[in-house]
């Protein structure tokens, strides 16, 4: 699949007439600290929502995800109460936010312990690591988003031009 539409997992499997499912969510209220608040423009202590949660195909564990979204985007009980696999799917059907794009990093990595077991497998085994800012119009940060993927259940493409 391009992974240069803005668009969720759960929306690229539709597109492709398949379906992902979410397990072992944790969604979780926490203060951000200064390293984190940083990376939304804010201050330490600034109250944010976490979604947790692996992404099923055909049952099997294929990834690994937490979405962060700051206090004064929406309302978190509104933002648990919509969330149906996707975080990004929430924030964009609020035209409201005017979400635009997300910055994206793309690297590879060695799952550590604690992620290993949320996916069913060793420490160290390589993983696709997408990490990525979502900017409204005005480019304020309204998500931070981090997926770690087996990549032998993934493959993306992108057109240069």
């Amino acid at each position: 699949s391009g992974i240069d539409q803005l668009c969720s997992f759960e929306t690229f499997a539709a597109e492709q007439g398949q379906a992902v499912d979410s397990g072992d969510v944790e969604v979780e209220e926490i203060r951000l600290d200064d390293h984190d608040a940083r990376r939304f423009g804010t201050s330490a202590g600034t109250p944010a929502l976490v979604i947790r949660r692996t992404k099923l195909y055909g049952g099997i564990k294929v990834g690994w995800i937490v979405d962060y979204v700051p206090d004064g985007v929406l309302p978190f009980p509104i933002l648990a109460a919509e969330f149906a696999g996707s975080v990004l799917d929430v924030l964009l059907a609020h035209h409201e936010l005017g979400v635009d794009h997300s910055d994206c990093e793309l690297r590879p990595v060695a799952l550590t312990v604690s992620q290993a077991r949320k996916l069913d497998v060793r420490a160290g085994t390589p993983a696709l690591l997408i990490d990525e800012l979502t900017r409204t119009s005005s480019g304020r940060v309204i998500n931070w988003s981090q997926a770690w993927l087996l990549p032998e259940h993934f493959r993306f493409l992108l057109r240069r031009r």
